[in-house]
């Protein structure tokens, strides 16, 4: 058997009894003056540490017995890596205008002419939220886990959305280099540069266009609220700009 690292044996002292493997892991580390669910530990708007559970150790797939925590250690710090390096991505969020503009332009794949990414399209753009949703996965995802989502996510308009329809839309955003194919395996993983183009996308779309453009189409009447968000004082000075230039290009009254 291995000689146990620093983790190992500072976990053996922890321990009591008689034990030959592990069913479940928590490893917490508990800040005392900030703590949110969904693993995050905040200090005011800033996260400290982030929180890793496992319920079934079979699924991190390198064994239940004692001597495997280190490598069960390592596997949990990959995942958690994972994690925030799609974080960054989508926080970091950018697309350029030549790169909007190839999106949607057919792709060539040997023999075979892809359709362009059209976000535009509720079928592709419920395929994209999905997407990024499952970025995160350190195994990646299938068609299958990927159509599953869709139909969580979007419920009866996308009911019959199933795996083969969702293979169709990976080879699109294949043919983007959105999505890359695990090698040897019939899994899927979301590319860095992919994750800050559809949330840059989605961004814009839900957070910029369509709170901007309801706001110009049907401004709000009555007394203003006593407080208002910074956010909402950003869309109210774009409204404005926004009515102006279009009443300017003569498409608005």
């Amino acid at each position: 058997m291995p000689a146990p690292d620093d983790f190992s044996s500072y976990i053996g002292e922890l321990l009591r009894g008689s034990y030959d493997c592990v069913d479940r892991i928590v490893l917490r580390a508990y800040y005392p003056m900030g703590q949110t669910s969904g693993g995050f530990l905040l200090w005011g708007e800033r996260v400290l540490r982030i929180e890793i559970i496992v319920n079934n150790v079979q699924e991190l797939r390198c064994g239940k017995r004692l001597e495997k925590l280190p490598a069960m250690r390592e596997r949990l710090e990959q995942m958690v890596v994972r994690f925030l390096a799609v974080v960054q991505c989508a926080h970091l969020s950018f697309v350029d205008g030549r790169q909007l503009d190839r999106l949607s332009l057919p792709t060539i794949r040997g023999n075979h002419r892809l359709a362009g990414v059209d976000l535009q399209k509720p079928r592709l753009r419920a395929v994209a939220e999905a997407v990024i949703a499952l970025a995160p996965q350190p195994d990646g995802f299938t068609a299958e886990e990927l159509a599953t989502r869709v139909r969580t996510q979007q419920g009866r308009t996308m009911a019959k959305y199933n795996a083969r329809k969702a293979a169709y839309d990976l080879r699109k955003l294949r043919g983007k280099a959105l999505v890359q194919r695990i090698a040897k395996t019939r899994r899927y993983r979301v590319r860095r540069p992919g994750i800050r183009t559809l949330a840059a996308l989605f961004i814009l779309r839900e957070k910029v266009l369509k709170p901007v453009l309801a706001g110009v189409c049907r401004p709000k009447r009555g007394r203003p609220p006593k407080t208002i968000h910074p956010l909402d004082l950003h869309y109210q000075t774009l409204q404005r700009q926004m009515l102006s230039t279009l009443q300017h290009l003569k498409l608005a009254a």
